[in-house]
């Protein structure tokens, strides 16, 4: 447990594509009151185990939250997914300018996540001319995954000095499931050069 966001902080912004935390099939991990950050991604969480989060900042530039298989194994994902839940929560990506093209928020593609009066943020009011293949808030991928929100929010914007193309609020493929409930869904997009609301 730590001492509040800001207070206590994990990981750090000051080198390129870093990880603010990096578990491998961790068992029953419990974080709370802190803030969790990478330049690259906030959480990566490889294969099963369980962690809760209460109160907890996830900052990345890339994605916040970002669960998959071990990448060194064969191994699909299904029957290895972890179960992870967030109470009270933020996990937010925000641009820089200097970021790879694209990005995910809350990247799941093994596990079975819950958010409870949780939110997750794009910040993309600046991004490099390069970054046009678009984010998303949520993009679950593959059998056996699910993201289930409930009573939580899904914020996602960019500026005028961003070069985003497009933003996606939620996306699920292969077989995997995002669930919303008593969820408010905001997608603003506006374009260099066309100063209007584009919602994907």
């Amino acid at each position: 447990s730590g001492s509040g966001r800001g207070q206590t902080i994990f990981g750090t912004t000051i080198n390129s594509f870093t990880f603010g935390g990096d578990f491998h099939s961790c068992n029953q991990l419990v974080f709370e009151h802190m803030t969790i950050a990478g330049t690259f991604i906030g959480v990566k969480w490889v294969k099963g185990g369980s962690s809760s989060w209460t109160d907890v900042e996830i900052l990345g530039g890339y994605s916040a939250w970002y669960d998959t298989r071990d990448p060194n194994s064969c191994n699909t994902c299904p029957g290895q997914e972890g179960t992870h839940k967030f109470f009270g929560s933020t996990l937010k990506v925000t641009t820089t300018g200097a970021e790879v093209p694209g990005g995910n928020v809350f990247l799941n593609s093994c596990g079975k996540n819950w958010l409870w009066g949780s939110e997750i943020v794009l910040d993309a009011t600046t991004t490099s001319a390069g970054n046009s293949n678009g984010f998303a808030g949520i993009t679950s991928g593959g059998a056996g995954n699910e993201v289930h929100l409930y009573g939580s929010n899904l914020r996602l914007f960019s500026g005028n000095g961003s070069a985003l193309q497009s933003i996606t609020a939620i996306a699920a493929a292969s077989g995997a499931q995002v669930h919303s409930h008593g969820t408010g869904i905001d997608v603003i997009g506006i374009s260099p050069d066309k100063p209007e609301k584009l919602a994907k």
